[in-house]
């Protein structure tokens, strides 16, 4: 569908061009996704999008997904978890000189790059998604253009409060720091009562869920401990990363009743956080930053038990407001969280209902549209339509 020239207001489309190292069908992370989301939604509220990816599996190509227009660059090289590609920076310089809005989503160094080739001039907006915290050895050469880069910006987008406060790059910018929820869509139709059923006669009408790609920071080596000698239902929902190691760990653990079920689909992903007692998030370093599938949960009124590493996953989850949130690798406080969310049925139905209504006025695909929306438009100075960023 080709964006119109004109919305309902009869101004001009703002222009916004999404740039990022990988998008769909290469990855399916959650940066991709809230791209997507925006892109999808962005005619509805008199924005069209371009969206600007690498991608290691195509040549240089470009397609009409739904609303919104996909260009995908060849990638040369991969250095230190970083796409390199040359193709990118000649697309960046034309795409962004034809662009009211250039939209970053941080953190991806062939970025800061490209706009110090370019010297590109279009006003610019970063959703600082993460802190770098991966490559530490790196800091020292990066920091610098870094710090040029995020100063370049005329709007900086945490994605929560907390996650605002606790990074030590952004406090530096706090004159153009806003914060802006991920919102997600609530599945257009809701899981089945036969699919839901499914997963509760394998498992039993109470069970707990961890649904995520199994990797190091997902702290699931501490939950599995903290199931021994309690043995509830689990199901992992997840496929690769740390899922062979974590399987042997819960057989020597002796847990007859966790089970790994690998990478499922959409509707089967849907219908196990429907069905689930509590989603257990118990993520122990700040590589999660928001944690998109608490925002999942929420828009299915499911309650969540996650920890307290200062990023989103304690603005999506609200202790003792929408589920439990306790120290991180702490397995005694894990299992004691387990302990209650089993045995208190009144709880777990009042955080779920509270999760609903958060997922309501915080995460919902129309709530972000908008917010990113009326930061685009005063960026520009134009006037504001819909619900406003909040500042810091």
């Amino acid at each position: 569908m080709m964006v119109a020239d004109h919305n309902r207001s009869g101004m001009p489309p703002i222009k916004v061009l999404h740039v990022f190292k990988t998008y769909f069908p290469d990855t399916y992370g959650g940066i991709e996704q809230v791209i997507k989301t925006l892109a999808e939604n962005a005619s509805q509220h008199g924005v069209q999008c371009t969206v600007l990816v690498l991608s290691p599996n195509f040549e240089s190509d470009q397609i009409m997904p739904e609303g919104y227009r996909l260009i995908r660059c060849s990638q040369d090289l991969y250095v230190a978890s970083t796409g390199l590609s040359r193709a990118f920076v000649r697309h960046f310089k034309a795409l962004a000189a034809q662009s009211d809005i250039v939209h970053v989503h941080f953190p991806w160094p062939m970025a800061d790059i490209a706009a110090l080739v370019t010297r590109v001039r279009t006003p610019m907006v970063m959703t600082y998604h993460s802190d770098i915290v991966n490559q530490p050895w790196l800091e020292p050469f990066y920091a610098p253009l870094r710090h040029w880069f995020i100063s370049r910006q005329s709007a900086i987008v945490a994605t929560s409060p907390k996650y605002a406060a606790s990074s030590s790059v952004l406090r530096r910018y706090r004159d153009r720091l806003h914060v802006i929820p991920i919102g997600i869509a609530r599945p257009k139709v809701l899981p089945a009562a036969s699919a839901v059923g499914n997963w509760q006669r394998h498992l039993g009408p109470k069970y707990f869920a961890f649904v995520g790609v199994p990797r190091y920071y997902k702290g699931l080596a501490f939950l599995l401990k903290a199931l021994k000698r309690r043995d509830y239902p689990m199901v992992i929902g997840g496929g690769g990363g740390d899922q062979a190691q974590l399987a042997e760990q819960a057989n020597a653990l002796g847990l007859r009743q966790t089970l790994f079920a690998g990478v499922l689909e959409e509707d089967d992903k849907n219908a196990l956080i429907a069905g689930a007692h509590a989603l257990v998030l118990p993520s122990h370093k700040r590589s999660e930053a928001f944690g998109i599938v608490l925002a999942e949960a929420s828009a299915l009124g499911v309650p969540m038990l996650t920890c307290e590493i200062g990023t989103g996953t304690s603005f999506v989850n609200q202790h003792d407001l929408t589920g439990l949130v306790i120290p991180p690798r702490d397995v005694e406080a894990l299992a004691d969280a387990l302990d209650r969310m089993w045995d208190d049925d009144s709880a777990i139905a009042r955080w779920g209902q509270a999760a609903r209504d958060r997922y309501s006025q915080e995460f919902s695909e129309s709530t972000m549209t908008e917010r990113y929306t009326s930061l685009y438009r005063d960026v520009l100075g134009r006037p504001a339509m819909g619900t406003r960023a909040s500042s810091i």
